[in-house]
């Protein structure tokens, strides 16, 4: 046992922490959409999406602590494309947003279809496109692995990190959307509520550039 522990020497948990939180939880492109989802189809609903970013950033940790991620730096072509692809994305999200009305149930939409959730894979997938995601990746590996054999370690013990406070985190944005969702009682209180988030995300594209 003391053995193992002594593999996590040097590991700082409470800065790991902090640092995940800090950019999992301060604006960008996935908090912007599961505050959205929150506000359009509550929690529950929400849910595989938030589990699908989770995954997603912790896939992009590993990948980085892999090599992956000094690759995509070294590369700027790759950079490129994939973040004109997340760019199209985010445009095709925001008019999603921005054309939708309120829930069903509210108003004059009681019968309106109720448009779909981002699914679990959707949510995965985006991380891949999204920079704020890579750089964590990258930051938190150069950061707080440790070296030798205590690589793996420390690495595991990341991404698990990253996979409990991004979730947690993007929680929050989701429970500020559900919040919303009980403070809007019109269709045009819901249309102007998805033109802002759709305005929202349309800001967060330049910043796939950065």
């Amino acid at each position: 046992m003391s053995s193992a522990l002594d593999l996590f020497n040097g590991f700082n948990l409470p800065a790991a922490i902090a640092y995940a939180f800090t950019l999992t939880a301060t604006p960008g492109p996935n908090n912007v959409m599961v505050m959205s989802s929150g506000a359009n189809h509550r929690y529950r609903r929400t849910v595989p999406c938030l589990l699908g970013m989770s995954v997603g950033c912790t896939f992009i940790v590993a990948l980085s602590a892999a090599g992956l991620g000094v690759v995509f730096n070294r590369e700027p072509r790759l950079r490129t494309v994939l973040f004109f692809v997340g760019a199209a994305y985010l445009c095709w999200l925001a008019w999603q947003i921005g054309s939708s009305g309120a829930p069903a149930g509210v108003e004059a939409n009681a019968r309106a279809p109720a448009r779909k959730p981002l699914s679990f894979l959707q949510g995965a997938v985006f991380q891949f496109a999204n920079p704020k995601t890579w750089l964590m990746g990258i930051n938190i590996v150069v950061l707080f692995s440790l070296p030798g054999a205590a690589f793996i370690p420390s690495m595991a013990a990341v991404c698990t990190i990253v996979l409990l406070v991004s979730f947690f985190s993007m929680s929050l944005w989701a429970g500020f959307g559900v919040a919303i969702h009980h403070r809007f009682r019109t269709e045009r209180a819901w249309r102007i509520f998805n033109i802002v988030m759709a305005l929202l995300l349309l800001a967060c594209v330049p910043m796939l550039f950065w």
